[in-house]
């Protein structure tokens, strides 16, 4: 089994949590929005 999971072993909750917080990493940096 490999040492670190992929994206394909990630369950839809945690797509979730990982693309909700590279929104919110996105959102810190622009002032605009």
């Amino acid at each position: 089994m490999p040492a670190a999971p992929s994206f394909r072993t990630l369950t839809r909750k945690d797509h979730w949590f990982v693309w909700r917080a590279g929104v919110q990493a996105l959102v810190a940096h622009c002032p605009y929005v």
